[in-house]
């Protein structure tokens, strides 16, 4: 739930701390660039149904959360690219840092007609999670 924390390099920062020498974090954020968020949450949220001017940009990613409406329900939601996911965990030796999770109604409408091959070698670009592994 990293990408939820207001003060994510406090929290980093602690983990650090608290791992034993040659210790094992694993940390997962939510991927800015994930075919998910640009055209279920921008695209299709965002443009066609005019959330983005309604809610604000911050308002329109809270509603990524289940239950959310972007007013009165508007969780703090971060997006993280590889290079900002890299760099805040400077003090860890990363051993992998990966995107997963993409699924075809990640695609909108337009999944169906995507093949579970074409899908799978997609998913290390668009998926939905960048996941670290790194060691102290």
């Amino acid at each position: 739930m990293l990408h939820h924390t207001p003060d994510i390099d406090k929290c980093i920062d602690e983990a650090y701390r608290v791992l034993k020498k040659n210790g094992i974090i694993m940390i997962t954020l939510y991927n800015k660039y994930s075919a998910f968020y640009i055209i279920n949450k921008l695209f299709v949220d965002g443009l066609l149904k005019l959330w983005i001017f309604k809610l604000g940009i911050k308002g329109l990613r809270s509603t990524i959360e289940f239950g959310a409406d972007g007013k009165r329900i508007k969780p703090l939601v971060k997006l993280y690219t590889k290079r900002k996911a890299k760099k805040l965990m400077s003090n860890f030796k990363i051993i992998s840092i990966n995107i997963k999770h993409l699924k075809k109604h990640h695609f909108f409408k337009f999944g169906s007609l995507l093949s579970d091959l074409f899908i799978k070698k997609l998913e290390n670009l668009l998926g939905w999670y960048i996941v670290i592994k790194a060691k102290k």
